[in-house]
């Protein structure tokens, strides 16, 4: 019998990844400075700390008939910033986008009490088979025992079911001001920005008397 449970946990931090695309940033000098100082402001309203925000990824890329002559060269930056108020994300989102940023994704949700979080969960799927089990061995006569087998039901992927699930929300600055996901997966059962998804399922083999 299977027997599953979600819950939602509040994250104690959050972090987000900004990027930031330049083309032939030598040229583009000034540009990129008024967005420097547009994120520093934003920073300085929500009373964020600038020691939150590093630079996190750094890559150029050129295009034209030479690498060497008449190129153009694209540079991206992307930052970290981690925040300690995950409530403000909705309102932060499109204040960073404003600032020049290219996309801003929600990359990680974190939380000191994940671990026992996760204990807490794994009790109500292990209750929840138990009721299932107990409703259709009632409807057939019969009385439930012990348990014999139990096998946690582990998500499919390379992911470590103590691994937060990574958001996928993304504010862009075109098109709609919002998305949820790049599949039909995420449009069926979107990501919540603003909390941790624990989900625990267990294969639960009773005996019958």
């Amino acid at each position: 019998m299977r027997g599953s449970a979600t819950r939602e946990l509040a994250p104690e931090t959050a972090e987000l990844l900004l990027t930031y695309r330049a083309q032939d940033q030598v040229r583009n000098a000034d540009r990129a400075r008024e967005q420097q100082d547009r994120l520093l402001a934003v920073l300085n309203e929500y009373r964020i700390e600038p020691a939150r925000l590093v630079v996190y990824n750094l890559m150029a890329s050129g295009s034209g008939w030479s690498k060497t002559t008449n190129s153009t060269v694209y540079l991206t930056t992307q930052y970290k910033l981690t925040l300690d108020k995950p409530a403000i994300i909705n309102e932060l989102l499109p204040k960073l986008v404003q600032t020049g940023a290219d996309e801003v994704v929600v990359s990680n949700l974190l939380s000191s009490r994940l671990a026992a979080f996760r204990l807490e969960v794994a009790s109500l799927a292990l209750a929840d088979a138990r009721t299932k089990a107990q409703h259709i061995v009632q409807q057939a006569g019969l009385k439930l025992a012990g348990i014999r087998t139990i096998a946690e039901v582990l998500p499919a992927g390379p992911a470590a079911p103590l691994i937060p699930e990574r958001s996928r929300y993304r504010m862009l600055t075109f098109g709609s001001a919002a998305s949820v996901g790049a599949d039909a997966a995420d449009v069926v059962n979107p990501v919540n920005p603003r909390a941790i998804r624990v989900q625990v399922a267990f294969d639960v083999e009773y005996e019958v008397q």
